[in-house]
């Protein structure tokens, strides 16, 4: 889980992306630092998958 990209929930509407920085295994707890260098904590449950194929549609999309 560590290095893995996620979305996180900042509300009710709204995500944040970014790479899981710290997984503690026995309570779920997650560290999770943005591109902007914000940092998001909270449980591996809250957590959205990113495949590979959107985070590469989102890159391009970018550019």
């Amino acid at each position: 889980m560590i290095g893995e990209r996620f979305l996180a929930p900042i509300n009710r509407a709204d995500t944040v992306e970014g790479i899981v920085t710290s997984y503690n295994e026995d309570s779920g707890f997650v560290t999770l630092i943005t591109d902007d260098g914000e940092s998001w904590k909270g449980y591996e449950y809250q957590l959205e998958t990113i495949t590979p194929l959107e985070y590469k549609n989102e890159r391009s999309e970018l550019n």
